[in-house]
């Protein structure tokens, strides 16, 4: 499939226009976007196949999910910033022009979940209701070492009701031997 990609300028942006994402759940969710937007080097060269691939997938109707598969090291975060910064200087297909890339701190969020701290835990509910509630229409949320999700029944729930939104797209990141390893057995998922 050829991909076209316009020539546009890039907008100059407050960081405070790009962040969508409420003070609040700081820590567990990181708006992406006025991060790269802000990186004054285009430091990343090459993978065009793999970022036009995921590019695709976003533009598909359904099954637009993507999972980033390699061994550690190989610049699998590398890839999502290349993506990011090409969506953001508008060297992307034009539906995906106003996509917006979140992260989800799995570390942080596993380790509120493991203790007893009954507010921290309605905190990661919060993160995931605003998520599903959230009004922003193209949201990418991107969630490294996603293999990590199966550890708890909770996040495997709400990463279930994410696949299956519309307004959301989630990219995992992870490995081949952990996709194996924790994915092989939830045909769902």
């Amino acid at each position: 499939m050829k991909l076209t990609i316009p020539k546009v300028e890039v907008r100059r942006y407050k960081y405070s226009e790009l962040n969508l994402v409420p003070k609040k759940y700081d820590g567990y969710l990181t708006d992406i976007n006025p991060v790269c937007a802000f990186n004054k080097t285009d430091f990343f060269h090459g993978r065009n196949q793999e970022i036009n691939m995921m590019f695709t997938s976003f533009m598909m109707t359904t099954k637009n999910n993507v999972i980033l598969v390699g061994e550690h090291g190989v610049g699998k975060n590398a890839v999502v910033q290349a993506a990011v910064n090409r969506v953001l200087k508008r060297k992307c297909p034009k539906e995906l022009g106003d996509l917006h890339f979140f992260m989800l701190s799995l570390d942080k969020i596993l380790a509120v979940l493991s203790s007893s701290d009954r507010k921290s835990t309605e905190k990661v509910s919060e993160v995931f209701t605003f998520l599903t509630n959230c009004d922003y229409y193209n949201i990418v949320l991107i969630i490294d070492q996603i293999h990590l999700m199966t550890q708890s029944r909770f996040l495997l729930h709400k990463l279930s009701t994410l696949l299956t939104m519309s307004n959301i797209r989630v990219l995992g990141v992870t490995t081949q031997e952990d996709l194996e390893e924790f994915f092989a057995y939830d045909a769902h998922l």
